[in-house]
């Protein structure tokens, strides 16, 4: 005997008006396609405008997490499953047919093709290869002393095309600006704005030669790609906050900048939307109010290898407008 839901959804068949009302009710503000499963013993939560097309399978378990940002659009018989964590940025499409597993952290405006795989997790054959490769996996999950082996984050950075049909394995980063070519199979990481193509992708080409400077200012367009993330540098955006003269971040943003050769980071900054807000990278914590002032961070800067300096906005709800940065 059917009852309730389940009765109208099988009678009606599996795209039901019944079950697409279900999945609003459950996820008010979501637009949801036919025949969408999201089942949630974790955590969904999602921004404003973002969009689940007809088929698509979310599971998320207990202990997992799933976060959609604003104007995410995950399109038909996609399958997501969070073994921990998965984030999509804001602006991001992930197209028909993707499967997202268990760790994975997709940037803002990102364009992900049909048919592409991100799984950080694996089978395990080699703990030891008498042992079946289901019973080894069983191993893995059970024995705390092996949790580091259970999955390995995948992350996408901003600005990225993944093609139709590549596959990016576990513990691969794809910096800002990068185009995996389809078909490709990414095993290792990959540099900003490089062009990758084959099985097993190699480098054929750049977007542009990326290289930080000591000096960067939100008036030149040549220098955006040095507000490396958290900035919104969209044309619509830029335009939005062009009288404010700068480039708008919130929460939390990263330039690249040339600090290996030493000296503070100096930032040309204001808050708008409150009165003040606080930026802070480590310990160092600085004040900014609605007018441009120099803020500088010159002790216990963390100098990395690959130019990234991250910064905290607090509150994470204010929105600051950075003109220009520069080491000296």
């Amino acid at each position: 005997m059917l009852s309730g839901l389940d009765g109208l959804v099988r009678r009606f068949g599996r795209f039901s008006i019944a079950e697409k009302a279900w999945n609003r009710f459950k996820c008010p503000g979501l637009l949801v396609g036919h025949g969408v499963n999201i089942q949630v013993a974790g955590i969904f939560s999602y921004g404003q405008g973002c969009t689940i097309g007809d088929g698509t399978n979310i599971v998320i378990q207990k202990g997992s997490e799933l976060i959609l940002e604003d104007r995410c659009y995950v399109g038909r018989f996609v399958d997501i499953g969070p073994g921990g964590r998965i984030s999509i940025g804001s602006g991001t499409t992930i197209q028909d047919r993707c499967i997202l597993l268990g760790d994975v952290a997709v940037g803002r405006d990102c364009l992900v093709a049909p048919n592409v795989i991100l799984s950080s997790g694996h089978h395990h054959f080699d703990l030891d290869p008498t042992y079946l490769i289901r019973d080894q996996d069983q191993r893995v999950r059970e024995d705390s002393s092996l949790s580091s082996l259970r999955s390995r984050p995948i992350t996408i950075e901003d600005d990225c095309w993944l093609g139709i049909n590549s596959v990016i394995m576990r513990g691969v980063r794809v910096a800002k600006g990068a185009i995996v070519g389809a078909g490709s199979f990414v095993a290792t990481s990959v540099q900003p704005y490089a062009m990758l193509s084959g099985a097993a992708a190699r480098q054929v080409a750049k977007r542009l030669d990326f290289k930080p400077s000591m000096r960067i200012d939100a008036s030149n367009p040549g220098d955006r790609p040095y507000f490396y993330s958290g900035f919104e540098v969209s044309e619509k955006s830029l335009r939005t906050y062009s009288a404010e003269g700068g480039i708008a971040a919130r929460a939390q943003f990263v330039l690249c900048l040339d600090t290996l050769s030493g000296g503070a980071v100096h930032l040309v900054v204001k808050c708008i939307d409150y009165p003040k807000c606080e930026i802070s990278h480590g310990e160092l914590l600085r004040s900014v109010d609605g007018e441009f002032g120099e803020v500088v961070f010159d002790q216990g800067l963390t100098r990395a290898a690959d130019a990234r300096i991250a910064f905290q906005v607090s509150p994470s709800g204010a929105t600051i407008i950075l003109k220009e940065a520069w080491v000296a």
